[in-house]
């Protein structure tokens, strides 16, 4: 829900802008926000499911039943008078992105059908797997958005925005004129509330959480000899040597495992006795070296990213708070050696609860020290919400919607 804010004061102005709100931005075949000058979010509806759709690759019609629950919910906050008249869209990303065109195709289609039957307006390109580069600016427009960063944009600095998918990760800022031209590969010329600007973003297919975390897990395996039908059985250098646990990924299953031959170490007990006891524990320096040679093969790094204020969230902000790093609820600050350091107490804990926590805070500060090229005391914000409401890309990518159409 939006509403529309004008004064005394600027209505001269907004008439000398009314011959521009017509036009848009268009970089590579884009759209972005050029008309948003006097919109503010007023209250939203923000729901989410989980496993994504590309749980679902083998079985397209389950990905689309799996929306019913989102469709309900809107129609609980959307009058039935309204509804023919209120655009639909859903955006796949990196998921979908990842899995052979003919099974996410299936699942679209199915999605299509689904939502033809919602009573909602449709558009032709209402369903639609949304490119990484979209997912990047409408992240970043809805952080800064909600910051209130383009209220009198000259004199206030954007920030940075790192969203952390499941199966991309995006990185997204304002560069400035000397890095414009060592990163032109991947700036845009956006319009933010009628002020130009150049902007980099890059999304980084494979580098999301659950990618990385499969393809750190078969290390040095040849997943095309295995049986696409039965779960494969993993050892990982980066799993303790105590879990056997189940995990599907990318319409494969996977029976993880620690390594064969387990290293134990004596560690101090977490209980009022004290004393030290032998414990299983993973290597931190084996799994970091297969971990460092993942990354490593990131190309492209975003030069003056840590010059930034940087905002990060999605399973940057949920890692850190299974761990205790921050409150759930308000969020915070950390530096990037937090990570480092929490990863490595949690490596030498076996901890059948959290299997891959290990893991993954190790990827996470692997990916943004060596990946991105931050510094260990880079300050971090860690976020779920600003002001009550939702980060993520979808209230970017909302407004561009309600901007431009689809």
């Amino acid at each position: 829900m939006y509403k529309c804010l004008k004064n005394e004061n600027e209505e001269e102005r907004n008439n000398e802008l009314a011959s521009h709100q017509k036009k848009t931005t268009n970089q590579l075949g884009r759209k972005y926000f050029t008309m948003l000058v006097l919109l503010v979010l007023d209250n939203e509806l923000f729901s989410e499911i989980k496993p994504g759709l590309s749980s679902f690759a083998d079985n397209p019609k389950e990905a689309a039943k799996s929306l019913t629950t989102l469709l309900n919910k809107a129609k609980t906050v959307i009058p039935q008078s309204e509804w023919s008249r209120t655009l639909l869209t859903m955006k796949a990303t990196a998921g979908l992105r990842l899995l052979p065109e003919h099974k996410a195709n299936s699942i679209l289609e199915e999605c299509r059908k689904l939502f033809h039957t919602s009573g909602f307006q449709i558009a032709k390109n209402s369903i639609s797997i949304m490119e990484g580069t979209d997912e990047g600016i409408f992240s970043w427009f809805t952080v800064n958005f909600l910051l209130d960063r383009f209220n009198s944009i000259s004199s206030k600095i954007t920030v940075a925005a790192l969203d952390l998918g499941g199966g991309s990760t995006q990185i997204t800022f304002q560069p400035n004129s000397a890095q414009v031209k060592q990163l032109e590969k991947h700036v845009y010329s956006i319009n933010v509330l009628n002020h130009n600007m150049s902007l980099y973003t890059h999304s980084y297919l494979g580098m999301g959480l659950m990618a990385a975390r499969k393809a750190i897990l078969t290390y040095d395996m040849n997943l095309e000899a295995t049986d696409l039908k039965s779960p494969i059985e993993i050892h990982s250098e980066c799993i303790n040597p105590i879990i056997s646990t189940e995990w599907s990924y990318g319409g494969r299953d996977y029976i993880v495992k620690g390594p064969i031959n387990g290293t134990y170490k004596l560690v101090k007990t977490q209980n009022f006795a004290g004393g030290d006891e032998n414990k299983p524990i993973v290597r931190f320096s084996e799994c970091s070296k297969i971990i460092e040679k993942y990354v490593n093969t990131l190309t492209d790094k975003p030069i003056g990213l840590k010059d930034h204020e940087i905002y990060a969230f999605s399973y940057y902000f949920e890692r850190a708070t299974e761990v205790a790093l921050i409150d759930p609820f308000l969020g915070g600050y950390v530096e990037l050696n937090v990570f480092l350091k929490q990863a490595m107490e949690i490596c030498d804990y076996p901890n059948t609860d959290q299997p891959f926590m290990c893991l993954d805070l190790t990827f996470i500060y692997v990916l943004l020290k060596d990946g991105f090229g931050l510094e260990p005391s880079t300050r971090l914000y860690l976020y779920k919400k600003i002001n009550g409401h939702e980060l993520s890309w979808a209230l970017g990518a909302a407004f561009n919607v309600l901007q431009n159409g689809l």
